[in-house]
């Protein structure tokens, strides 16, 4: 499974699926479910006999679906305003052997790709159908592939990495992008995935070597938050809507909840939330919810996390302990009696948990 990905209002999510025949891609397809209530996802489109679909972007007003096949370096738009009749639109064919690079900004507006290996390209997306460039491609470093890119929340910055290497750049004017600062080492291996903070201050950087923190509230001068949050190898990572919780998804089959609602102390919260049936996981936060710290943690009220491994597995966590607790109460709340109480615990006082 290929994805998540979510609108920004939470109401859609898109999944995408490529088979193997013969140790090779096969056909692709788009699933899009109704994400409205995350407690009931429910499956309203699905398009399928696509070509291979290796990497897959929701445009955050919901409109635009972004797949790229990397056998063949193309980008593919599909039109997702009818969600339960999704249409094509265009390919991109990219010059590129590695195609990493997909985002959108978060107006929409703008479709950022891999040019090609060195490079990425930007799109002006005011006709989908026939996406236009903007300006010329950005090179990082010419000396190494990009790997990933991703927007800022207010569009105005580009993140970029090149190996492991990072440079960020004003796209605020995006037919004039201009570098920021100079390139700062962000890992001593490749870095795959990148996500900022949603006030734009923290860059998060996951890769072969583990998950790091950057605070960028200067662009031009990133500092390293602590040192590694996991030592792992990284394959996706996501922030949570208010900032509180990264997510990462390894290769190692595992996925992982930091606290970073203090960015000075980030710290993991218990194990991993996965089983060990599927090689990796690709994660998505659903847009809603919020992380409290609490004594005991961290509370996430309505908070929910999507993930979609290798081995074809799609599922939604709950990360709403509060719900969580209520759950195991109303299922267990007639097994610790008072007699159970006093042949367990008779030095203690009847006090139930559930009570």
């Amino acid at each position: 499974v290929v994805g998540p990905g979510f609108s920004a209002d939470g109401t859609l999510m898109v999944t995408g699926s490529v088979g193997l025949r013969a140790n090779t891609l096969g056909e692709g397809n788009i699933q899009v479910w109704n994400t409205a209530d995350p407690h009931r996802p429910r499956r309203i489109g699905e398009l399928a006999g696509l070509a291979p679909i290796t990497d897959l972007k929701v445009a955050p007003d919901g409109r635009t679906v972004a797949t790229v096949d990397q056998s063949a370096s193309t980008v593919r738009l599909f039109d997702l305003s009818a969600p339960e009749a999704l249409r094509p639109l265009t390919d991109l064919a990219l010059p590129a052997r590695y195609t990493y690079a997909l985002a959108f900004r978060p107006d929409s507006r703008v479709l950022l790709t891999q040019h090609d290996d060195h490079a990425i390209r930007l799109w002006d997306l005011s006709d989908r159908a026939r996406p236009a460039p903007l300006g010329d491609p950005l090179v990082p470093l010419a000396d190494g592939f990009v790997t990933a890119a991703e927007f800022s929340p207010d569009g105005g910055v580009l993140a970029m990495a090149s190996g492991g290497r990072g440079v960020l750049w004003d796209v605020s004017d995006p037919l004039r992008p201009r570098q920021i600062g100079h390139p700062f080492g962000i890992g001593t291996n490749a870095v795959r995935r990148l996500a900022f903070s949603p006030d734009g201050h923290t860059l998060v950087t996951g890769g072969d070597d583990g998950l790091r923190l950057w605070d960028i509230a200067v662009p031009a001068r990133p500092e390293l938050v602590g040192g590694p949050l996991a030592t792992h190898s990284v394959a996706s990572l996501a922030v949570s809507p208010d900032g509180g919780l990264v997510a990462s998804g390894g290769d190692d089959a595992a996925v992982r909840l930091w606290d970073i609602s203090d960015r000075g102390r980030p710290k993991p919260i218990r194990h991993s939330l996965a089983l060990a049936s599927t090689p990796s996981w690709k994660v998505a936060f659903h847009p809603g919810g919020r992380a409290k710290p609490t004594r005991a943690g961290v509370r996430s009220a309505g908070l929910f996390l999507a993930g979609s491994g290798e081995s074809g597995v799609l599922r939604m966590w709950n990360l709403d302990a509060a719900r969580a607790a209520a759950r195991i109460c109303e299922v267990t709340r007639s097994i610790l009696t008072p007699a159970t109480w006093r042949r367990v615990l008779p030095q203690l006082r009847y006090d139930p948990p559930c009570a």
